[in-house]
């Protein structure tokens, strides 16, 4: 509004200016200004009043302040080096031989071979040659030990008279009796340590070494002749009117002499192949025979010996079973008991008498030949004959008695 004031006045001025020149002249002549001068009247006075009149002043937008970003920093962090382990390709270690390992001597039977033949009640040594394998040394605290079978009137555990050192060997020997009673017998032992743990021979260290001897019994030949040697009656011809009549004669009768020889306790006379012989009475009261016949088990299969079948049931007594180790094992099932009685065959009273375990046995130590007494999960008493190992599939072939309940 002021600035339109302003124009106006000057407007209005500047026009009064142009009039006044056309008013009628005095008689005295006036000064007039030119129109330079004017401008520069009209200026001044403009200058003044805008001197008198303040400006508002422009209005200044407010931007607001802001503080300037500040820029990143960029710092290099290096990480720290590491080196890389190469991969070394080198063959695995070899594992270290066990603590407690026996190993068998050259030879391993330095007296009593298997099999020797003795008489009842003969007093032996046996000697066995033993090589320390292990890593630990066999202290006197080590003992040997009666595993299974037959003690023959040693000591059921013997002190080691020496240590021995790995690597060594050591003679051990034992002092026995051999039974009375003829037959075939076997004593299984072990190694025992310090703290009881039983270890042997073999790969694993668990088989047992032994000894076995054959017991003669005392066997002379009687013979018994009747007395008075062959009889002859004598043919008396009869005769009769009308001619001789040869008259029935009695036949000399000739009697043979009979050879009783005793049979030793304990022998039992092979079977032929093929022939079936009668029952027969054992003295002794021995139970009849409930199954007898042969068996083939393959790796992983069960045996019943109480009916001779191949079964996988709970009522199976032997597992034939492959180990880690490439070995087969015979593991009796259940409450099933076995123990090896060598070669031979055994009778009821000597499976009896055996004694018996539940220990595994390896079929590759025991051979073609060797008997098996055991009693089965039902309480039934028989023995077992290895007749051999199939190279092919492992096949066990098995000759097998049970003997009925007594």
């Amino acid at each position: 509004m002021k600035k339109i004031s302003l124009f106006t006045l000057c407007l209005s001025f500047f026009i009064t200016l142009l009039a006044g020149c056309n008013l009628p002249q005095s008689e005295e002549v006036q000064p007039t200004m030119n129109v330079t001068q004017a401008f520069q009247t009209v200026e001044a006075r403009l200058t003044q009043e805008l001197a008198k009149t303040p400006l508002a002043p422009s209005p200044t937008p407010n931007l607001p302040t802001t503080s300037p970003l500040p820029l990143p920093t960029l710092q290099m962090t290096l990480a720290p080096t590491t080196s890389m382990a190469v991969p070394t390709n080198t063959s695995a270690a070899a594992p270290s031989s066990a603590c407690d390992q026996a190993s068998p001597g050259n030879p391993i039977d330095v007296t009593v071979q298997d099999n020797t033949v003795m008489s009842p009640g003969e007093s032996f040594t046996k000697v066995w040659r033993l090589v320390n394998s292990g890593t630990c040394t066999w202290t006197r605290e080590y003992r040997l030990v009666l595993f299974s079978g037959e003690a023959m009137g040693a000591s059921n555990s013997i002190s080691l008279p020496r240590d021995v050192e790995p690597g060594q060997s050591m003679d051990i020997s034992v002092d026995m009796t051999a039974p009375q009673d003829a037959g075939t017998f076997q004593g299984n032992w072990k190694l025992m340590n310090a703290a009881n743990n039983l270890f042997g021979i073999g790969p694993n260290g668990s088989s047992p070494f032994w000894v076995r001897i054959v017991v003669a019994g005392d066997v002379v030949p009687t013979a018994t002749v009747t007395p008075g040697g062959p009889t002859v009656t004598p043919i008396v011809p009869t005769v009769t009117p009308g001619g001789p009549t040869a008259a029935p004669s009695s036949t000399p009768t000739l009697a043979i002499p009979t050879l009783d020889i005793p049979t030793p306790p304990g022998f039992v006379v092979p079977t032929p192949v093929g022939f079936t012989p009668a029952p027969a009475v054992t003295p002794g009261g021995a139970p009849a025979v409930q199954v007898n016949g042969s068996a083939i088990l393959l790796p992983a299969q069960k045996l019943d010996l109480d009916t001779n079948q191949i079964v996988q049931s709970a009522k199976a007594d032997f597992s034939y079973e492959k180990n880690s180790a490439g070995k087969h094992l015979i593991i009796p099932q259940g409450t099933t008991v076995i123990s090896v009685l060598g070669v031979g065959i055994p009778d009821y009273a000597a499976c009896s008498a055996a004694s018996m375990s539940a220990r595994a046995l390896i079929a590759e130590e025991l051979g073609p030949g060797a008997i098996i007494c055991y009693r089965t999960g039902k309480g039934l008493l028989g023995k077992a004959v290895i007749k051999g190992m199939n190279a092919q599939d492992a096949g066990l072939n098995l000759e097998v008695l049970t003997w009925s309940q007594p």
